[in-house]
């Protein structure tokens, strides 16, 4: 059995009737559920070391009794009981609720239990369609690595204490990866990896911030961020983005000491706006004046559409000033959520410890998976492929939003990620657009969790990863009807919209030509 049963024998009361009581206390309290399997009367006697037909004489009267029943196939299992009458309320009843405990919670704690929390961010919600789609991973090629590994021959593979920030192998395997495809100057020993995305800001927040302490945040940012840095005791300071990215003039504006920055300057969560190299030249200055340190959080960074992908900040440091979060999340999801962090030479040496205090053991297979996928060059293939599926799918998108919309949406025509940010001004509320979203089948979501304070109206989210041309195509037509766009009516701003809007060569002409 999985619940423990006591047997006393010095009670007088005989051991079968003990044993009846505490199998009918179990089904009537739930921990034996209806269906559930019981274990047979030779197996029940052997592990409670008592006579087969002490057992046998138990299950007899729980039978009789109607708590368990023989099935076809002679197993014996815990039959579905009626709704309780008299004789058993008192058994079923709920105890008697007691007075609550005064709990003395830590600081870190109450300051979790104040913070509202979200799930409407692009990087928690799978409801979405966030993620890459499933039909897109790579799973066969995954699948061949990761049986290899699971097949362990030598159990010294098995040691991590020596390798707390992660197998050497993978390490190896990412810096290399990273100085390819994002421009990092790193080693090895800079990278600490961790099991999942939401683990490096976390760690890296607990070594360097004290309660207090004030941050730098993108508004509108990404609110999972701000939440567990809020979690930490920090306080924030917004620093708006436009389309360069952070408005690094901003940070002068900042009283006190600015301890640290966290930006998104490969990809801005939600606007997908890319940082200028100028202002990325203009954050490093910053930062070295004021001895602060940037967080550069390269999220969701893989898929740029319009111009090259610029150097990661990292890569352009030259004070030691940048801690570097990556994640292959986006990538790869659900095959993997590992990510890491590739902090400067003079932090490695006090993180290296940290991480044997609060984090020593990760799962190897996957680990050591992760790193022939990228050794042997799958996640670059990976990437460049479906990147060209997911430029085709933005651009159905934005193009179809510009044939039915017109000059009523807005957006950014360089971005990075899997989703697009809009701004839609057709003369309906947020809640109304949502729920037309939403009949059409076109997954939106509004920014407003975005944003600390002041959000704009008619901001919304839509990913594109999923959605293939055609699907598109319709949905986006059928939202525009069910706004009363396209009816021949005329909108909030005077413009006339016709039952055609144009063909498909005006329709693209206009999409180059729409800017936030």
């Amino acid at each position: 059995m999985n619940f423990p049963i006591t047997l006393d024998p010095a009670t007088g009361v005989p051991i079968w009737k003990q044993l009846f009581t505490s199998l009918r206390e179990a089904i009537l309290s739930g921990r034996l559920q209806p269906g559930e399997t019981m274990p047979s009367t030779r197996r029940l006697s052997q592990s409670l070391r008592i006579s087969r037909d002490t057992v046998v004489r138990c299950y007899e009267d729980l039978s009789a009794q109607g708590y368990i029943t023989t099935i076809r196939g002679g197993a014996t299992v815990v039959a579905q009981l009626p709704s309780p009458g008299p004789a058993t309320a008192s058994i079923t009843a709920s105890p008697a609720p007691k007075s609550e405990k005064n709990i003395e919670l830590s600081h870190f704690a109450r300051r979790m239990m104040d913070l509202e929390l979200s799930r409407t961010c692009t990087a928690d919600s799978q409801n979405i369609m966030s993620a890459a789609p499933l039909d897109l991973l790579p799973s066969r090629l995954w699948r061949e690595i990761f049986a290899r590994h699971c097949s362990i021959q030598d159990v010294r593979t098995l040691t991590q204490d020596e390798e707390a920030l992660g197998s050497l192998h993978l390490r190896e395997s990412i810096a290399s990866y990273l100085r390819r495809s994002k421009a990092l100057r790193c080693d090895a020993d800079q990278i600490i990896v961790f099991a999942d995305s939401q683990h490096p800001l976390d760690f890296l927040v607990r070594v360097l911030l004290n309660p207090g302490d004030t941050v730098a945040v993108e508004t509108p940012g990404y609110r999972g961020a701000r939440d567990n840095l809020l979690s930490h005791g920090v306080t924030l300071q917004g620093i708006p983005i436009d389309e360069d990215g952070l408005v690094v003039g901003e940070l002068s504006s900042i009283s006190g000491k600015c301890k640290l920055a966290y930006v998104t300057p490969s990809h801005h969560d939600p606007t997908g706006v890319v940082m200028s190299m100028s202002r990325r030249r203009q954050l490093l200055s910053w930062a070295s004046r004021n001895g602060a340190w940037i967080v550069e959080d390269a999220f969701d960074s893989d898929y740029c559409y319009g111009s090259q992908p610029l150097p990661a900040l990292q890569g352009m440091d030259e004070s030691e000033s940048v801690i570097y979060i990556y994640s292959f999340w986006k990538t790869l999801f659900p095959l993997s959520m590992i990510a890491c962090l590739v902090v400067p030479r003079s932090l490695a040496a006090m993180f290296h410890k940290a991480k044997l205090i609060i984090q020593r053991n990760y799962p190897v297979a996957e680990y050591y998976t992760l790193a022939d996928f990228l050794a042997e060059g799958h996640l670059e293939r990976h990437i460049r492929k479906s990147r060209d599926i997911y430029a085709k799918r933005r651009q159905a998108l934005l193009f179809a939003l510009t044939q039915h919309f017109k000059s009523a949406v807005t957006y950014y025509k360089e971005s990075a990620g899997l989703h697009a940010m809009i701004r839609l001004d057709v003369g309906v509320s947020e809640e109304e657009i949502l729920g037309c979203a939403a009949e059409s089948g076109l997954p939106m979501m509004s920014t407003k969790s975005y944003y600390l304070s002041d959000p704009l109206p008619g901001e919304f989210l839509i990913p594109f990863a999923w959605l293939k041309e055609e699907f598109t195509a319709r949905a986006v037509e059928r939202l525009a009807q069910l706004l009363g766009i396209n009816k021949g009516i005329q909108s909030h701003d005077g413009a006339v919209y016709c039952q055609n809007p144009g063909s498909g060569q005006q329709a693209l002409a206009n999409l180059n030509q729409v800017d936030m």
